[in-house]
């Protein structure tokens, strides 16, 4: 499936919805973010976007950590997965940086939701083990060594070009 195809609403596998729904919400977060607006990435944003991988990586480590499970009476059981939200991975921000993330932030979620462990009940083959990995380190890598030494930029022929993705959301409706 093409990246950002967001047509599969369900998966076999308890952790991955656990793992993806995450990727989904940081997605927002970062696409939500005050360095969207901008042509570089704050400090605070940078210090978010490290303990957002932190949580993927304290995620991974918990499901790895669990003992396997048989279930024969519930798998396969289809579990619900958030929609990944394709139209922020498609709609770029001011920030080059944030739009970069949240790409790493799409093929990370597509490959673990399509990937083989997606069809298990529980836990993560190897391979997607050390795909997912690879991609939180990347990112990891992509926020220390590219955004640390490039970020902000002075472009003010080029900037702005793009609309401010708008307000974070302001919590529960007090009305509801």
């Amino acid at each position: 499936m093409p990246v950002g195809d967001n047509t599969t609403t369900e998966v076999y596998n308890h952790d991955i919805v656990f793992i993806a729904d995450n990727l989904t919400r940081f997605v927002v977060e970062a696409w939500k973010s005050s360095s969207a607006g901008t042509s570089g990435v704050s400090d605070f944003d940078k210090d978010r976007f490290n303990s957002y991988l932190d949580a993927i990586d304290a995620a991974h480590d918990h499901v790895l950590g669990q003992p396997g499970l048989d279930l024969p009476e519930t798998h396969p059981t289809a579990w619900p997965i958030e929609p990944f939200p394709i139209e922020l991975a498609t709609t770029d921000v001011e920030s080059e940086e944030i739009n970069h993330l949240i790409r790493m932030f799409a093929v990370c979620w597509d490959e673990l939701v399509h990937g083989q462990s997606s069809r298990v009940g529980s836990g993560l083959n190897e391979f997607d083990s050390a795909r997912l990995r690879s991609y939180v380190e990347k990112a990891r890598k992509f926020l220390s060594d590219y955004v640390a030494r490039t970020a902000p930029l002075d472009v003010p022929e080029s900037s702005p070009k793009e609309k401010h993705s708008g307000p974070g959301n302001r919590g529960l409706n007090p009305s509801s």
